[in-house]
């Protein structure tokens, strides 16, 4: 996530990579991963872009949420386009208790809104309005695609396209918006139907949280700089429409292939989806040259990097930062501690990869923050909606067991430290130096370690100075070998969301210990 006038990995990675990318040879091979994204495809026929509902409410303060409109009437519009290679008659079914509306002919390529007026009280949430044609041969309506009327608390987005992406997928899917609408649904497919296994008894539920398409803007500006990055007048850059401001949406999404924007920006609530790179990959068979995998913004990757910010902005925080980089706990070992299972495969880990899930964790923290459109920073200890630091049980006891994990391993000596910032270029990495003094009040022995306290930091206003992880050392009685493990905050967030709010025990093994060096 991104706290004022910073950006995330993924914004960094992503600038990283346009900064970076190799000159592709004539005669190298490309491979545009797109081509595999089983969502990629031309509509060819009748379609709904999306449906917008007005007069639209405002949220600006943390914990304000979208909600039906206030006036006594509201107004729902469609927006038609046909895809197919004739001229058709449509008519629009508006679900329940209102009924069906002819609106003309369309042809091939031409778009139209159609706007239906109706009390507010009798807006049909939940249901569906349908497309249809008139089908001359059959003398009946035949439907080609619809649209739900998602909750009253759905997220509105407002999508800004530059206008050369905007080409490109209109010319690839016929519908830019409709692609995106179709990526949507995917993402609430996984919020509904995905799975994962419990961890610490928490099971994974439904995420009730929708996104909806309200506005659709394209723009020409090509940006250059970051929102806080002045020019040499002190000047602010133009930034694209609704990029700062836009209480009328909850969130924007300001797609721009390749550009530099990329990230969720706080506290604009607004996503950069700028994903593209080229990756040199094994020769074809016949060539020396190098593959050229592009991974474009339609790619898997490129599409799970805009669930990845979408669930930022439902308050979950990155994964990936919980990763130890090597050289970050010098004094136990040179390599470094990927995040483990089960948060390895997460959406907010990073890369996003091709099979991806919302995990337990993940899912709890959006329910409960679900509806709400400002929930700030997942960070901040000063807000409800901050979690971060707030969901870690008062006690946590260590109870290391012997080899076969019989028994606790009597005499041991059990030491931790808490991380702290590693001195990357992402502050948010953290480490352990060398000789740093341990935390003598979780010192003990076998499974009467205990921890207590403010043991991740989260108390301090620097959040530069909170902790994401402990380091736990253990000492055994007989040979004095050292090993260490690893007490992530993910874990104990999970614990305290399971209902461990007072005390969790961490007990592990002397076998799934790591050999300190």
């Amino acid at each position: 996530m991104m706290t004022p006038h910073t950006r995330s990995r993924t914004a960094v990675l992503v600038a990283f990579f346009v900064g970076m990318l190799p000159s592709v040879a004539a005669h190298a091979q490309e491979a545009t991963e797109s081509d595999t994204n089983p969502r990629n495809h031309r509509y060819d026929r009748l379609v709904i872009d999306y449906l917008e509902i007005s007069p639209k409410v405002e949220v600006r303060e943390v914990g304000d949420r979208p909600h039906a409109p206030e006036a006594e009437e509201a107004t729902l519009t469609v927006y038609l386009r046909n895809l197919s290679d004739k001229r058709v008659y449509a008519a629009i079914e508006w679900g329940r208790t209102i009924g069906m509306e002819e609106v003309g002919y369309l042809s091939p390529g031409e778009t139209m809104s159609v706007p239906h007026t109706l009390p507010t009280a009798e807006i049909p949430y939940g249901s569906k309005i349908e497309a249809a044609y008139y089908d001359s041969a059959v003398h009946q309506l035949v439907p080609t695609d619809s649209v739900l009327i998602h909750p009253a608390d759905a997220m509105r987005v407002a999508l800004v396209v530059e206008k050369k992406t905007w080409e490109a997928g209109n010319k690839r899917f016929g519908s830019f918006t409709r692609r995106m609408r179709d990526s949507f649904e995917s993402l609430h497919d996984m919020f509904e139907n995905g799975t994962a296994p419990a961890v610490l008894g928490l099971e994974r539920v439904p995420v009730t949280d929708r996104f909806r398409i309200d506005h659709v803007e394209v723009y020409e500006q090509q940006e250059t700089a970051e929102p806080d990055d002045p020019d040499e007048t002190g000047q602010l850059p133009d930034l694209p429409p609704l990029f700062e401001d836009h209480p009328q949406y909850d969130l924007v999404i300001n797609c721009n292939e390749g550009g530099r924007l990329g990230g969720f920006w706080m506290p604009h609530y607004t996503i950069g989806h700028t994903f593209y790179f080229v990756e040199e990959g094994e020769p074809v068979p016949g060539s020396t040259e190098p593959t050229q995998h592009i991974f474009d913004l339609w790619s898997t990757w490129g599409e799970h990097a805009l669930w990845h910010e979408m669930i930022h902005f439902r308050g979950v925080g990155d994964i990936y930062i919980y990763e130890i980089p090597a050289g970050a706990l010098s004094a136990w070992t040179d390599e470094a501690v990927p995040v483990p299972e089960p948060w390895a495969t997460e959406v907010l880990n990073y890369p996003y990869r091709d099979d991806i899930i919302v995990g337990p964790l993940a899912a709890a923290v959006m329910n409960s923050k679900a509806g709400i459109a400002r929930v700030g920073s997942c960070e901040d200890t000063t807000i409800e909606y901050g979690h971060m630091w707030k969901w870690v049980p008062a006690e946590l006891k260590v109870a290391v067991t012997d080899a076969g994990g019989a028994s606790a391993l009597a005499g041991a000596t059990v030491k931790w430290w808490a991380s702290r910032s590693a001195g990357l270029e992402d502050a948010r990495v953290q480490g352990v130096a060398a000789d740093r003094a341990d935390s003598p009040d979780g010192q003990g022995s076998g499974e009467a370690a205990s921890i207590t306290g403010d043991y991740l930091n989260g108390g301090k206003d620097n959040w530069d100075d909170r902790s994401l992880w402990l380091l736990v050392e253990v000492t055994h009685p007989k040979s004095g070998e050292r090993r260490f493990g690893i007490v992530y905050g993910l874990w104990l967030n999970t614990a305290y969301a399971a209902g461990n709010t007072e005390s969790v025990t961490w007990t592990i093994s002397w076998d799934e210990l790591k050999v300190a060096k």
